[in-house]
């Protein structure tokens, strides 16, 4: 039976599991260190996680945080579930715990066709373009054109 808890400084290990467990089988996902999962957790000082636990594992992370854009408010937020878990409604009951005070918004790449299909049926709406730039291609001479 699963069931809900905020986050806690003492579920860093079996968080840092969960994307351990969801990076091996779906490159989408980070894997991520006990150490590291606190730091982030520690840096969102206005953050609102929350873990969905089945047993002592934890199934499902979502954490929202503040987010201004010129006078425009809202709550950035994050769901991850574990892969092997998906299209249980596990996702929705994620969302659930959002806060409801703001208007919430995500960002979603173009290739996440199953997180653009979920936060189409929550009713959210593109308004901005997401471009993904890496560090590696700084400096580099653009690719010739055949």
């Amino acid at each position: 039976m699963t069931r809900f808890r905020p986050y806690q400084e003492a579920d860093a290990p079996a968080v840092a599991a969960f994307f351990v467990r969801g990076a091996a089988q779906d490159p989408g996902m980070r894997a991520v260190t006990a150490p590291q999962w606190a730091a982030f957790a520690a840096r969102q000082r206005d953050a609102r996680f929350s873990n969905l636990w089945d047993g002592d594992q934890v199934v499902g992370v979502a954490y929202a945080w503040p987010h201004r854009v010129g006078q425009e408010h809202a709550y950035h937020f994050c769901i991850f579930v574990d892969p092997t878990r998906r299209r249980m409604g596990l996702g929705s009951r994620l969302f659930e715990t959002l806060p409801q005070d703001l208007p919430v918004q995500c960002r979603i790449q173009p290739k996440w066709t199953a997180g653009a299909a979920f936060v189409e049926a929550k009713g959210l709406r593109p308004t901005r373009a997401w471009i993904n730039m890496t560090q590696s291609n700084v400096g580099s001479p653009p690719s010739p054109r055949a």
